[in-house]
């Protein structure tokens, strides 16, 4: 499920939207673009998409396109249930690339706003065992 946390304006017809998901089991704040009327609608519609958007991001150069699943969100998410492992394959000289582990790469919030003071009102509230609101 996508969650629109806010929206920004683009043009006429089409916003930014900041939004929330989860993708191999992290939270991930993302911004995309999308129509000012029926956005969540649109999120819903395109929710496999995002996610594998995101998914590529975590996962550099993997080739989960093989794998089983009948959509490619569920071969995705096989493949990394597998192992995230790339198999064997030929390249176009017909030399073999060896398969590998495709480590996961920690996802980045797209959001951005936050400033370098408030990054460090939130590290210093840990580190006291405070609780600040958003």
């Amino acid at each position: 499920m996508i969650t629109i946390n806010k929206t920004r304006k683009n043009t006429e017809t089409w916003q930014y939207a900041y939004v929330s998901l989860t993708a191999d089991k992290d939270i991930c704040k993302v911004v995309i673009s999308t129509p000012i009327e029926n956005a969540q609608a649109y999120c819903d519609t395109h929710e496999d998409e995002i996610k594998i958007n995101v998914l590529n991001a975590m996962y550099p150069n993997a080739r989960w396109q093989n794998s089983e699943g009948e959509t490619n969100l569920e071969k995705f998410e096989f493949w990394i249930a597998s192992g995230a492992i790339n198999l064997d394959y030929k390249d176009e000289e017909k030399k073999v690339i060896e398969g590998s582990v495709v480590k996961k790469v920690p996802w980045v919030d797209m959001f951005g706003e936050e400033t370098e003071i408030d990054k460090l009102k939130k590290r210093i509230a840990v580190l006291e065992g405070i609780s600040i609101s958003e």
